[in-house]
């Protein structure tokens, strides 16, 4: 979903050619079943000058709020006040310090 600079990002399993060769087996299951088509991978390459400040606690709600969805403690529809919460926690910024990025490396 989120997560500019910590491990939440759109790719459930991504496939590296490090697992080709660590785990095989785990490879061509994942290959065979098409877990390696339609991915959508993170190209942030760096930690963010902010990550440090914001990316545990994003992190933390970002659980949080899934569980709370998840278990029914929450209605789906929570998931927009979250998304606005996240945003004003820390996230907005770690967006912009991305897109500063990504424009150097252009």
């Amino acid at each position: 979903m989120f997560g500019i600079g910590g491990a939440t990002v759109l790719e459930p399993f991504l496939l590296s050619s490090i697992d080709k060769i660590t785990n095989k087996y785990l490879y061509d299951w994942a290959v065979e079943n098409k877990f390696d088509q339609g991915l959508i991978a993170s190209d942030l390459l760096v930690s963010l000058p902010s990550s440090g400040i914001y990316q545990t606690e994003l992190d933390k709600m970002e659980d949080e709020a899934f569980i709370a969805i998840i278990t029914g403690q929450k209605p789906v529809d929570y998931f927009d006040t979250f998304v606005e919460e996240y945003k004003k926690a820390g996230y907005e910024i770690l967006e912009k310090e991305a897109n500063e990025w990504w424009a150097t490396m252009q």
